[in-house]
């Protein structure tokens, strides 16, 4: 305890020989909302937000739910391989169909007038001279085409 005492006495009687140089404390604040500078508002308003673990979290929860209905979309969109496999049966059918209903409209022993029924489709076909008149009825309207047959 003594020692300590002599170095205070020590401190106190060189102490004003070295002289001390201070300035005063100058605080100026950041936030604008408190007299800081105005251009800080935008960054400071960026790291609060990005800081914001409710918004990041809402962010990521709206970006995945975007996603997976644009995969469910997409899934929705793509045909299947049975209906793939079905319209490409169908397709070969109807192409069967069109070549049968022409070789009896042009073929070698081609017919006068003639009528097929193709799911609900009537095509009518009848030899008006040089041409033949075909009309094709869905049911909801009727197409009439007139060819030439030497086409």
């Amino acid at each position: 305890m003594p020692r300590r005492g002599f170095i205070i006495f020590i401190f106190a009687l060189l102490g004003p020989l070295f002289p001390v140089a201070a300035s005063p404390l100058n605080y100026q604040p950041v936030n604008p909302s408190f007299g800081g500078s105005p251009l800080n508002g935008n960054w400071l308003q960026s790291q609060a937000t990005a800081q914001n673990i409710f918004v990041r979290q809402k962010q990521i929860a709206d970006a995945m739910a975007q996603q997976i209905a644009q995969q469910q979309q997409q899934a929705r969109n793509t045909p299947s391989t049975a209906s793939n496999f079905a319209a490409v049966i169908n397709a070969r059918l109807l192409a069967a169909v069109a070549d049968r209903i022409t070789n009896a409209i042009f073929g070698e022993n081609a017919q006068q007038s003639g009528t097929f029924v193709v799911q609900g489709t009537t095509i009518q076909f009848q030899q008006l001279g040089p041409n033949v008149q075909i009309s094709v009825n869905d049911g909801a309207t009727v197409s009439t085409v007139t060819v030439p047959l030497g086409f």
